[in-house]
């Protein structure tokens, strides 16, 4: 069967709440995420022509994002979107004021940049991306779901409308209804893969922003599925595990950099890639892993030379969830979530703080090419107040790879898998 890579993408949904339950109803639709672009590649832009400085921070971001939730986790599989998490701090954003705003830009690595450029930023990116690739579906979508009584400013509205293409409908919380609603959404813009963003809506949540992108193309150069035969990897608790190898022998673009090899694997016409980072040293692979910055990142970049290959990759697919509560405060971000303290007036006169901020992902990787989702929930209630002979690279035991766009850099998914 021909299978299509499917990188999708829901990016955010934020969740915003009272202290008391208030009925909804619904106003604006939510436009679709999904829909197929016919950009040439005349129509590329990259971010660096307008603001190399705002690549450098958001790619920063995107590593430490990984990087430290590899640290507190270094056993078992990982898998993140930074560009999801990106722009569901910046929808935040978009609506704080005073310290909550800094540490936001702060952790963001926009202090210095400042909030109107990091705005810039996602819109930006978010044109480049869907007009990057004409062989690709590629879509970007937002909604904010409002309860009935909460008075939202008119300007965080269209400021979110504006730079994360997110549109205002208003829901009924008290409803159970709405749940599915939401839910169905979120399923919907993920082609069935995140089903569930929201559990329930507590008579305190107050708001839900969701932003969601879909990515749906194939390798530029498929794996025979007939090579695919049954080996050995090694996990990162020391087991032997049996699983399907994928093979390839060829040309591709290989690098190594500090701790690492890398091999480049191009999606259709090369606008976007998934990039393998093995570890040299098997015994220091979680060093390894927690040493990935965007310093490295872009010295593998630099490095990157064709060269014969023979690939070895396992064919795999995984879920994964994390609550990033923990490691939002660990970069700093800790008053949005201090009820009282929380700064969020931008987004409507009832004080309003960050209960919890959750993502989860899907990855399957096989012969055809990728599929992936991710849900980023920031959950709000009201407070208070990267030879010639040919080079093995066996992905045999514990890898970490990185989905990301090689016409702007931003980095879609980054995950590292330990047991396939």
């Amino acid at each position: 069967m021909n299978k299509t890579l499917s990188l999708l993408f829901l990016l955010t949904a934020t969740l915003l709440s009272a202290s008391c339950g208030r009925s909804v109803q619904q106003t604006d639709a939510v436009t679709s995420a999904s829909k197929q672009q016919s950009a040439s590649p005349a129509g590329h832009t990259s971010l660096d022509k307008y603001n190399p400085a705002a690549n450098i921070a958001a790619g920063t971001f995107a590593f430490r994002f990984f990087t430290d939730a590899c640290a507190a986790q270094p056993r078992g599989n990982l898998m993140l979107s930074p560009l999801s998490a990106g722009m569901a701090l910046g929808m935040v954003a978009e609506g704080a004021t005073g310290k909550t705003r800094d540490e936001l830009l702060r952790a963001m690595g926009f202090e210095t940049l400042g909030a109107a450029v990091l705005h810039n930023y996602y819109r930006t990116l978010t044109t480049s991306l869907t007009k990057a690739d004409s062989t690709v579906t590629i879509g970007v979508a937002g909604s904010v779901w409002a309860d009935r009584q909460l008075p939202l400013t008119t300007g965080y509205t269209k400021a979110l409308a504006r730079d994360y293409a997110a549109q205002t409908r208003y829901a009924d919380f008290a409803d159970g209804a709405t749940v599915d609603v939401i839910n169905a959404w979120a399923a919907e813009q993920t082609h069935g893969r995140i089903a569930r963003v929201v559990e329930s809506l507590s008579p305190a949540m107050r708001l839900v922003l969701l932003n969601a992108v879909y990515f749906n193309g194939k390798w530029e150069n498929a794996f025979d599925s007939r090579m695919t035969i049954d080996q050995s990897f090694r996990t990162d608790e020391g087991n032997e595990r049996t699983v399907p190898m994928m093979h390839r022998v060829g040309r591709m673009r290989y690098a190594s950099a500090g701790a690492f090899d890398a091999v480049e694997l191009p999606y259709s016409c090369g606008r976007y890639a998934m990039v393998l980072l093995l570890p040299r040293d098997a015994a220091k692979a979680d060093e390894a892993f927690a040493g990935l910055d965007y310093t490295l990142w872009r010295e593998l970049q630099d490095n990157f030379g064709s060269t014969e290959v023979r690939l070895a990759l396992p064919r795999f697919e995984s879920k994964y969830s994390r609550v990033l509560n923990a490691d939002l405060a660990a970069m700093g971000v800790r008053r949005m979530f201090e009820s009282g303290r929380a700064e969020l007036g931008g987004i409507s006169p009832e004080p309003l703080c960050v209960d919890m901020v959750k993502q989860d992902t899907y990855v399957r990787v096989d012969e055809a090419g990728t599929e992936a989702a991710a849900v980023t929930s920031v959950t709000m209630r009201m407070t208070a107040l990267r030879p010639q002979q040919p080079i093995d690279f066996r992905c045999d035991r514990p890898f970490a790879y990185v989905i990301y766009s090689r016409t702007t850099g931003a980095v879609l998914f980054a995950g590292r898998m330990s047991r396939p």
